[in-house]
């Protein structure tokens, strides 16, 4: 399926600039030999990134946390790197002009259909969109590294450095679905290597698409037995925060903060995020049973969004400096990259009230991901 770019990314690697000889010259006098002589005329054209982050949107609300990523990427974590969003025809002509104006490039794109008969397929039905970050060289030749992310996310440290890493030379790079099992990766974030050879994998996959088959499913189908597996800081469920537990990957700090701070969302990043996740549970940190970001309707605690009208089952409020866990919650947002949208609803359908209301037990920091 052949797609339509348009709009002006706007950031270039410096170190890419090349230098070439002027068409035109101008004629020019060296006075002390009294001769006109020619003068090469040098300019200098840039070379794009080889680099760029990958989004897909196929509805106006997604577009929205598309934005939000945006403003962190380039106003926060200042990113010398292009950013591509994949759209369909869905998205309003307000939204593809915000979209333009922040210099991203945008490709409007007909997405892979699910197989007729799929559970949830109304509602999940363009999520195979996704799986066009592994074409993105077809789409912009310069292309050679993308960082592809779903947009229900919040992008809490830098990234860049992912992309010149050696240890991540792989097809594949994406980060362990912890919360299913350690064979499992999850495609809300993935580092792809772009080349014909890797792409017509996933060609192959989406024209033999399965019912009841997923992006998530697709992917590890084509990719389980070679994926670069990252931990899952960069893909941490934010129902930590409403349920009260720790993943298996946390690691907690050396030093104790007895007093703890709300987190800047601006962090330098952490190469040793990298490591391979080898923690195994320790007596003070709960098993991972949260419910998984499965790309199908899923029977799960707290599905649908509060609304002040209902009535939400309250306990009795007790001081949440005293719960078990307060301060490892805190230990654990500083060592998130990535923060993925599970508890409650998505971002864009949460505001402060709901979350006091409908969840007064759940750690402060639950209230601050959603007032990014």
């Amino acid at each position: 399926m052949t797609g339509h770019t348009f709009g002006q990314g706007s950031s270039f690697a410096i170190d890419d600039a090349v230098v070439s000889d002027g068409e035109k010259a101008r004629p020019h006098v060296d006075k002390s030999l009294g001769i006109a002589q020619k003068q090469r005329v040098i300019t200098l054209k840039a070379r794009p990134s080889p680099y760029a982050y990958v989004f897909y949107a196929t509805q106006d609300t997604y577009a929205c946390s598309v934005l939000v990523n945006i403003r962190q990427l380039q106003g926060i974590h200042k990113t010398p790197h292009r950013i591509f969003v994949l759209i369909t025809k869905d998205i309003s002509a307000n939204y593809v002009s915000a979209l333009s104006s922040t210099g991203a490039m945008l490709s409007l794109q007909i997405p892979p259909p699910l197989r007729e008969g799929t559970e949830g397929g109304v509602y999940y039905r363009d999520c195979l969109l996704k799986l066009f970050g592994f074409k993105m060289h077809r789409i912009d030749p310069s292309l050679k590294k993308v960082i592809v992310l779903d947009s229900d996310q919040l992008i809490l440290k830098p990234l860049d450095h992912l992309f010149y890493m050696d240890a991540l030379n792989a097809d594949l790079a994406a980060p362990r679905a912890y919360w299913i099992d350690k064979q499992t990766f999850s495609t809300a974030f993935m580092v792809i290597s772009l080349s014909d050879r890797t792409w017509r994998k996933v060609e192959t996959a989406l024209q033999n698409v399965k019912i009841d088959q997923y992006d998530m499913d697709i992917a590890n189908e084509v990719f389980g037995d070679e994926v670069l597996m990252l931990t899952g800081s960069f893909v941490a469920l934010n129902s930590h925060w409403e349920d009260w537990n720790l993943p298996r990957w946390f690691h907690a700090p050396d030093v104790i903060v007895t007093e703890p701070v709300l987190p800047s969302i601006s962090t330098k990043a952490d190469d040793k995020s990298l490591a391979t996740d080898h923690s195994h549970p320790s007596s003070g940190r709960l098993p991972d049973t949260i419910p998984g970001i499965i790309n199908a309707p899923k029977d799960k605690k707290h599905d649908r969004p509060f609304t002040p009208d209902r009535d939400p089952t309250i306990t009795e409020h007790t001081d949440l400096k005293s719960r078990y866990l307060y301060n490892q919650l805190f230990d654990l947002y500083n060592q998130v990259s990535v923060l993925h949208y599970t508890a409650m609803t998505k971002p864009w359908g949460t505001n402060a009230m709901m979350i006091d209301q409908g969840r007064p037990d759940a750690h402060p920091l639950l209230r601050e991901q959603f007032m990014a």
